[in-house]
């Protein structure tokens, strides 16, 4: 595997560190066949690139009922990659929030994909100002019950807990990783 080219840096402080490039996923899996897809996941966690966007594009101006989330987790679980090896972030929308809460989101985005959990979380995509206090409370909440995987109880927000990267792990000693 080639030298990492950027650092990995932490999302907070005192979290852990992330690949510096994250592949996002509106129209990019359903832009490319299966086995292309799988290849990608692939090469992207071999470059120390393992971050995916994920998300479910169904309202707002990205109401095309989009499968690309659907395609994702397809082409993950085809790919044999290693859960510890990606970093997942979800995106909660503010289009139709607070109508469509964001726990809801949240579900329904895992359910489709067919994932665990996300390992951080982004919020946006807005057509009129939200009201900061409440978003920045739900998201809190979130967070705080561990709902970025629902009903276990986990660090949401920004946390990666703290696994070295493919490359670390493949060099580490037997029962030990290295970590940066």
């Amino acid at each position: 595997m080639p030298e990492s080219t950027y650092p990995r840096k932490s999302l907070r402080a005192g979290g852990s560190p992330v690949p510096p490039l994250a592949l996002g996923s509106w129209n990019t899996w359903d832009r490319m066949g299966p086995d292309e897809a799988v290849a990608l996941i692939r090469r992207a966690v071999d470059l120390d690139a393992g971050f995916f966007d994920v998300a479910y594009y169904n309202m707002g101006p990205h109401a095309e009922n989009s499968k690309t989330d659907i395609l994702f987790g397809q082409a993950l679980r085809a790919s044999g990659v290693d859960r510890a090896d990606i970093v997942l972030c979800g995106k909660l929308w503010l289009w139709d929030w607070p109508n469509q809460g964001f726990r809801a989101q949240l579900v329904e985005s895992l359910q489709r994909a067919g994932l665990d959990r996300f390992d951080t979380l982004v919020v946006g995509d807005y057509l009129d100002a939200p009201d900061m206090p409440r978003l920045v409370t739900e998201v809190n909440d979130l967070i705080a019950e561990g709902s970025s995987t629902p009903g276990a109880s986990t660090t949401g927000g920004s946390s990666t807990r703290g696994r070295p990267s493919p490359k670390q792990r493949r060099s580490a000693s037997p029962g030990r990783c290295s970590r940066s």
